[in-house]
């Protein structure tokens, strides 16, 4: 961006004093590519929510009762946010070097099998598996991710994820 600067006096009314204004010689102000800081004003919005950027999504496939992360690519995504996965808020929130995205670490994902969801499991054969909603929530709005989380359920992981279940235990 171009700027010239053009001085001159005021008097005591706040008037301009007749005599030409002193113009300074141009400088050029870099700004970054990236004018997001700028789009409220230059639009003439007050507030623009969190955006995600749907192309970006990857599968998001957890393992309850161990760390996990998920990547969530979007604009706007870094003020004041908080991401829930299911029922469980992340530990802990990073933002990425572009400010175009965050992850959101969980230490233990947290089994939200219902009890339910635990007597259907039972009957099937096969991997154990329930889905979970993504949202982010930050100061300017909420979003939900378009696909859940898939969080595995290992075998015989009991609900507090602090030892295993009694059936586990019996087959030991």
């Amino acid at each position: 961006m171009r700027l010239q600067v053009t001085t001159s006096w005021i008097d005591k009314d706040g008037a301009r004093v007749v005599a030409p204004p002193q113009v300074q010689e141009k400088s050029t102000v870099e700004l970054p590519a990236d004018f997001e800081a700028l789009e409220a004003l230059l639009l003439g919005i007050e507030q623009i929510g969190p955006e995600l950027m749907d192309a970006r999504l990857d599968p998001v496939l957890l393992t309850a009762c161990q760390p996990g992360s998920i990547l969530i690519p979007g604009r706007r995504l870094w003020r004041s946010t908080k991401v829930t996965l299911g029922y469980q808020q992340a530990d802990s929130i990073s933002v990425l070097p572009n400010m175009k995205g965050i992850i959101a670490r969980f230490d233990s994902v947290q089994n939200q099998l219902s009890v339910e969801e635990e007597h259907k499991l039972r009957e099937h054969q096969g991997p154990r598996q329930i889905v979970r909603t993504i949202r982010v929530w930050t100061s300017q709005g909420s979003l939900t991710l378009p696909a859940p989380a898939s969080i595995g359920i290992p075998d015989g992981t009991a609900r507090d994820c602090s030892k295993k279940t009694s059936t586990a235990q019996a087959g030991s």
